[in-house]
């Protein structure tokens, strides 16, 4: 009787110390500083960016861009040597956080798209002001796509700042949260029966 215990134990002791883990993921901040001139990649802190205009012909455009003192990256559309940006990160799977807009030489930026490797998009705005922009939760794959084209061809848009964790989403699902707790409550209940 006391193994059986010991045997439920030990799976519900490890969904415990997993669920404990989920959400400690250190964030890792791309400041983009050392970048200058139109590389055809940059890399830091293991995150990787090239432009895939057109299969390896294109070139990223980096440095301050937006007059603010710090070098930053920026991507424009028109079909003529930058968009898209491929973002890949050395550790795999990755998740987006949040990343600082920019202005455009104090022109407005315009809205980009940026797509995981799973297929989902965001639409990132355009902003008049430096503005602070979060991706939605989970926003995880195996490289990201900025395109500055989607939706305005002509557009320009300019990032600083890319925040994002290793792993997968960090929060865990509802559904492994109602599988937990479903398990905790059988086994509360086959407690209280023996206990009669």
């Amino acid at each position: 009787m006391k193994f059986t215990r010991y045997l439920l134990a030990v799976p519900l002791a490890s969904a415990l110390i997993a669920l404990a883990g989920a959400g400690k993921a250190e964030a890792i901040v791309v400041t983009f500083d050392a970048g200058v001139g139109f590389p055809l990649s940059y890399t830091e802190s293991g995150l990787t960016v090239i432009s895939l205009f057109p299969a390896s012909a294109g070139h990223l455009h980096m440095g301050d861009t937006n007059l603010d003192g710090s070098p930053d990256l920026y991507n424009h559309g028109s079909g003529c040597c930058s968009s898209p940006y491929e973002f890949t990160y050395s550790g795999g799977v990755f998740t987006l956080v949040s990343v600082m807009l920019h202005p455009f030489f104090g022109v407005p930026s315009d809205p980009t798209t940026i797509t995981s490797s799973l297929g989902v998009s965001v639409l990132l705005p355009g902003v008049a002001v430096p503005t602070l922009t979060f991706f939605p939760a989970g926003f995880s794959g195996t490289s990201f796509l900025w395109d500055a084209e989607d939706p305005d061809f002509f557009g320009d848009a300019i990032i600083d700042d890319l925040t994002f964790t290793p792993g997968g989403a960090a929060i865990p699902e509802p559904g492994t949260m109602l599988l937990l707790g479903s398990g905790l409550t059988g086994l509360a209940l086959r407690r209280r029966r023996r206990n009669r």
